[in-house]
């Protein structure tokens, strides 16, 4: 009697929680989804001041037989000096996923320009300056850049103060800044795989007047300034390269001179990072 009591106490108390129903299949275990995040750091400074901090400028990678933490708090302390330049980018991707970033500026600039004479021209200025401009065509065309000269719209003769005029054209742009495009891919335990790793660097550019100043033999003076940036280009090409996670690791160093005012480097550090991609998205809301 006791033993009934307790079979049906017991098929009450399941059924109360669906037990005389089909057992319904578990849902699958979700897989949180995985970021990779990629800290990239761009410092420039004179030698002395990597020197100075502990950067071997010469020998072997002077973090990578340190401690994490050691080689952390290093470049955290070399990024915090006021002596230095840095540009700090990250990448945020899917594992396994391509992701591209740009932390640029744009600079847009002619690469033609279209030079009007009036009629007065040759008669006020000689042809020898007429043969300077001429001279100035064959220059750009060396270059990829194009000049035309023509004849000056005098506004229905109202206009007798202009001997010429130029007008810019065929406008391009260029970004400054830097350009991070890689497809990292977590391995087991603390290593990250870092496919077609591509790191841009360009710089402010220099302008270079390729225009010309005229002058008559009366004194009168035409200006046709026509502008052209250099920009300097640092470009980073690393097939394949594995990093561990959370620890920077020098990627490159990269000497330039500027203009006698001793030597400069360039240091371009990489510290990988794991996120949650659900951390990520609740951080972002």
């Amino acid at each position: 009697m006791n033993n009934s009591m307790v079979i049906a106490a017991a098929v009450v108390m399941l059924a109360g929680y669906g037990a005389c129903d089909a057992p319904e299949k578990p849902a699958a275990a979700q897989t949180p989804q995985r970021l990779v995040e990629v800290d990239v750091s761009i410092v420039e400074a004179e030698r002395e001041v990597f020197e100075d901090a502990g950067f071997n400028i010469d020998g072997e990678d002077s973090i990578a037989t340190l401690s994490c933490w050691e080689a952390v708090h290093k470049l955290h302390k070399l990024l915090t000096r006021t002596d230095v330049t840095t540009t700090t980018p990250k990448i945020l991707t899917l594992d396994g996923n391509e992701a591209t970033l740009k932390v640029v500026t744009e600079y847009i600039y002619p690469t033609s320009w279209d030079v009007k004479l009036s009629d007065r021209f040759e008669n006020t200025f000689g042809t020898e300056e007429l043969d300077k401009l001429r001279d100035a065509v064959k220059l750009l065309d060396k270059k990829k850049l194009k000049m035309t000269i023509g004849t000056l719209d005098l506004d229905g003769g109202t206009d007798t103060t202009r001997f010429a005029a130029i007008e810019s054209g065929d406008f391009v742009m260029k970004e400054v800044g830097a350009t991070i495009r890689v497809t990292p891919t977590l391995k087991d335990g603390d290593r990250v795989e870092l496919k077609n790793l591509h790191v841009s660097i360009v710089d402010e550019p220099t302008w270079e007047n390729l225009g010309l100043k005229l002058t008559a033999p009366g004194g009168e003076t035409c200006d046709l300034p026509m502008e052209i940036p250099h920009f300097p280009v640092r470009n980073i090409e690393k097939a394949e390269i594995t990093a561990r996670l959370e620890r920077p690791m020098i990627l490159e160093r990269i000497a330039t001179d500027e203009g006698g005012k001793g030597k400069f480097w360039m240091f371009v550090f990489l510290t990988p990072h794991v996120r949650d991609a659900s951390v990520v998205k609740a951080e972002q809301k």
